[in-house]
């Protein structure tokens, strides 16, 4: 079977269901900020569609009058009269809404082609990119990056009234007071930072700063083990150690023996050694993960991240330490922006 990939059919659209959305836009203004909220620009296969929502567009924000006269004479103005099609496209598609009632069906028809269109687009550079020396971890990265983009664009459009999301609070709050379900953040072992934060809870970022050796890295290592410990797995992402110190630490706090003495076993004692060996158990069981990638890129974290939510269910990631990361390859980017 041959490996590659055909391009030379039709890019999936949807011309007709184009026209029926703009001309109801048109007709029936209530529709644009509805339409605005899902679609832009790019998410028409004609051309000269594209231009009329961009026009529908700008005169809604503007909060001009629109009807079939306004926005053709704004084209007119504008000098985009004749690429949008002209006055007679205008009034072909003015007023072609099926119903009302169907619009929001339309409008989603319309993305779900644009998202097929994406997707061949993004797979086809894929290919090309895949054959020439690029770095395949940086592809890999972000195409992933692009994906979950477009898979953005989906889940945004769900929209939810303040009341659904208060009930569904509500109901929350009851059950974690009456204990029917535990409170959703992550408890650690630490009582006054559980007071302070209430857990640690997802989507949160959550931040730890302080000057250099005043035991973050301790701190961090300790909050994974004791998380873990709850078999609740923890990623943690060392930018500065290796796994072998950062595994040493974790030793380390298991056995209360001094870091020094397990970097530099050779006055080890037997008692020690067994105190070492008997955690074994412990540790061969522990969800907690270690990535010693060095100087890691915000791409590559985010594919290793999802990877490591998909096989292991990760629920808290650890990052040591944020300054060393690089962000994107993009020349003259500051810093702070990265």
């Amino acid at each position: 079977m041959s490996s590659e990939v055909s391009l030379s059919k039709v890019p999936p659209q949807a011309t007709e269901i184009e026209e029926s959305v703009l001309g109801g836009m048109m007709m029936y203004p209530a529709l644009i900020s509805q339409g605005l909220t899902i679609l832009k620009k790019e998410a028409f296969y004609d051309s000269r569609n594209q231009i009329i929502f961009s026009t529908l567009e700008e005169m809604f924000r503007n909060d001009d009058k629109i009807d079939l006269l306004t926005v053709t004479q704004h084209l007119r103005d504008n000098g985009e009269l004749e690429q949008a099609g002209g006055a007679f496209y205008l009034t072909t598609i003015f007023g072609k809404i099926v119903s009302v009632e169907n619009f929001e069906y339309h409008v989603f028809i319309i993305l779900q082609k644009y998202i097929q269109r994406e997707l061949i687009r993004i797979s086809k550079s894929v290919m090309d990119r895949a054959f020439s020396d690029e770095d395949p971890l940086d592809l890999v990265s972000e195409t992933i990056n692009t994906l979950m983009l477009i898979n953005g664009i989906i889940s945004s459009q769900k929209q939810t009234r303040v009341g659904e999301i208060y009930s569904e609070i509500v109901d929350i709050i009851e059950k974690i007071r009456n204990k029917e379900i535990p409170n959703d953040g992550i408890m650690t072992h630490l009582k006054d930072f559980n007071h302070l934060t209430h857990g640690l809870k997802a989507p949160d970022l959550y931040i730890i700063a302080g000057r250099p050796g005043m035991g973050k890295t301790a701190f961090l290592i300790s909050i994974a083990k004791e998380i873990a410990l709850q078999n609740i797995p923890v990623a943690v992402f060392s930018l500065e150690m290796s796994s072998a110190q950062i595994t040493k630490r974790i030793l380390s706090q298991f056995t209360s023996l001094p870091y020094g003495i397990i970097d530099n076993p050779e006055s080890l004692s037997e008692y020690e050694l067994q105190q070492i060996k008997g955690v074994n158990e412990i540790l061969q069981e522990l969800p907690l993960y270690i990535d010693d990638t060095p100087a890691i890129n915000i791409w590559q974290l985010q594919s290793k991240a999802t990877d490591y939510k998909q096989r292991n269910g990760v629920k808290l990631i650890i990052i040591d330490y944020l300054q060393l990361m690089s962000g994107t390859s993009a020349k003259g980017n500051k810093r702070e922006t990265e």
